[in-house]
């Protein structure tokens, strides 16, 4: 193993693949895009996964032939697009994100005319949540008696977006701070992790 052809050093892999030699995906740009509309809003595609089956063949160091077959991984999905150009949490403090793995945003409607409104008895979060393996997707809000639920939009093939629902009274809510929480799942992994998971926050203060 520590011939001139080549140097073994296991690390509990079996084999590494460059998934983006085999599937570039052009990256996708979201400008424009308004939270609680589809991801595809802006007419940009919610970019599908590339399917591949993998054959190996193994044989030895001094032939130079086709080899013999060794396995054969029938199907493996593969997705490498990165989403740029989403304002996140955009009526407070919005910040503008590129090179993201799903498409994670979250706003506030009462506050989209003026980001230091006070929220009375209404409270309207709007999300948009893109990816095509996306996963659990969930909205929560911190503060004074919390965590408080929400009833997220119903989900559409590799996309929730709309507006999510309280599952308190919010006229009942003390007048505090508040933090509204968007936390997005997305089904990759590398073959040793996972991605962590997305979010966007945004704040308020109940009058």
């Amino acid at each position: 193993m520590f011939w001139a052809q080549g140097f073994f050093q296991p690390n509990g892999n079996m084999i590494w693949l460059n998934t983006d030699a085999v599937a570039p995906n052009p990256s996708v740009d979201l400008s424009g895009l308004m939270t609680g509309n589809s991801s595809t809003s802006t007419g940009q595609p919610l970019v599908q996964n590339r399917h591949f089956a993998l054959r190996m063949r193994a044989r030895e160091i001094s032939e130079f032939g086709p080899g013999i077959p060794a396995g054969t991984c029938q199907h493996y999905a593969v997705n490498n697009t990165l989403y740029d150009n989403i304002l996140r949490h955009p009526s407070w403090m919005p910040d503008l994100v590129s090179d993201q793995l799903a498409v994670v945003m979250v706003d506030i409607q009462q506050l989209q005319a003026d980001g230091c409104a006070q929220i009375g008895n209404d409270l309207d979060v709007l999300i948009t949540t893109g990816h095509p393996t996306l996963g659990n997707v969930s909205v929560f809000m911190t503060g004074p008696g919390g965590p408080y639920s929400f009833t997220e939009p119903a989900a559409v093939p590799g996309e929730r977006f709309g507006t999510a629902t309280p599952n308190f009274v919010v006229g009942d809510l003390d007048p505090y701070a508040y933090v509204v929480h968007l936390n997005v799942q997305v089904l990759l992994t590398t073959g040793d992790s996972v991605p962590t998971n997305g979010t966007d926050h945004i704040a308020f203060t109940k009058a």
